[in-house]
């Protein structure tokens, strides 16, 4: 039973996880031009669905520029069993499942078919959440040191370390500030 998820995990990892980071997550490309590439995902997870042992034929592809190398043959090597097979086919479910309900507004909504205004629009919009997740992480390390502070005063030690307020007013000359910014020290603070 473990080597079989195990089996799983690695071709949902070749097929989907990893080519999904690098093609959506490491390209420059703007968030709305992916829903043209997650619609063709979607089909191909739909087909995997119905037929869960395309997962295990090393020439699907779930992303188009999906390429596979000899060193995960052994991904695909063995001959899958009824329960391997059940099991694909549970776990792409519930992958299908997440992907439309987060992914409805890119692949029938008003996001599928973006204008060419909105897309102007958005130019300078990011494929991922990793900037609000370092804003968020910030944040609520701040929260944890402080806990009694104020909502206001966390987001705006937030926004004067992130919007680089900080590192702008710490290479200028003192004399030429209205007041000296307190620079962080390293010794902890007594209990």
């Amino acid at each position: 039973m473990t080597v079989v998820e195990l089996q799983i995990g690695g071709l949902l990892g070749r097929t989907l996880t990893g080519p999904w980071m690098k093609i959506l997550y490491r390209n420059a490309m703007n968030n709305l031009l992916t829903g043209a590439i997650l619609k063709k995902v979607m089909e191909k997870l739909y087909a995997s669905l119905t037929t869960p042992r395309l997962l295990r034929d090393s020439t699907f592809q779930i992303f188009e520029t999906n390429s596979r190398g000899s060193e995960e043959r052994s991904i695909y090597s063995p001959e899958p069993n009824a329960l391997a097979l059940e099991l694909t086919e549970l776990v792409i479910g519930e992958i299908v499942k997440v992907l439309e309900r987060h992914l409805a507004r890119y692949l029938t909504s008003d996001l599928s078919n973006p204008t060419s205004e909105l897309l102007s629009l958005t130019t300078n919009s990011t494929t991922d959440t990793i900037a609000a997740e370092s804003f968020l992480g910030l944040a609520d390390s701040l929260a944890r040191k402080a806990p009694n502070a104020t909502y206001a005063h966390i987001l705006s030690k937030t926004m004067f370390s992130m919007n680089r307020t900080q590192s702008f007013l710490w290479e200028r000359e003192v004399d030429n500030l209205v007041f000296q910014p307190r620079r962080p020290t390293s010794s902890p603070k007594p209990p």
